[in-house]
Formats: structure tokens, sequence, C-alpha cells
């Protein structure tokens, strides 16, 4: 597979990874702000999650492992 194919193909599933997370967030019935309190990641920063804007990088995975396990708990 070429670079940029494989490019493409990480960009498709981050956007879906963003939009799963939104998703999973307003069903859980939690909002950025309480997500922000419950995990001490900002607010500012779970709402870029939730955008086009597709940079994530090592320290923001890991932030997003905790929001999630807070999500699903």
């Amino acid at each position: 597979m070429k670079r940029r194919d494989r490019s493409k193909k990480l960009l498709k599933l981050m956007r879906e990874a963003k939009t799963e997370f939104a998703t999973m967030r307003k069903a859980s019935g939690v909002t950025q702000v309480e997500l922000s309190k419950a995990t001490g990641i900002s607010q500012q920063v779970i709402s870029s999650w939730e955008t086009e804007n597709l940079s994530l990088s090592l320290p923001d995975i890991a932030q997003w492992r905790l929001a999630m396990s807070v999500i699903n708990a």
C-alpha cells in the first residue's frame, strides 16, 4: 500500500473515531464540562476531539483512553 493511501486511510479512521467519541459521550448523557471535571482534561481539548481537527499526539491518546473509561463506566 502506498504511503499516500495509508495516510488517507488513517485520516478516515480518525474522523470516524472522533464522531464515535462524540456519539458515545452524548449517548451516555455526559457533557463536555462534566467529562472535563471527571478526567482533568480541559473542555477545549475534549471539544477539539469532536471536531475535524485531525491532529492527535501520543499524550492525547492516553487522555482519550481515560475519557473513554469515564464514558463507559
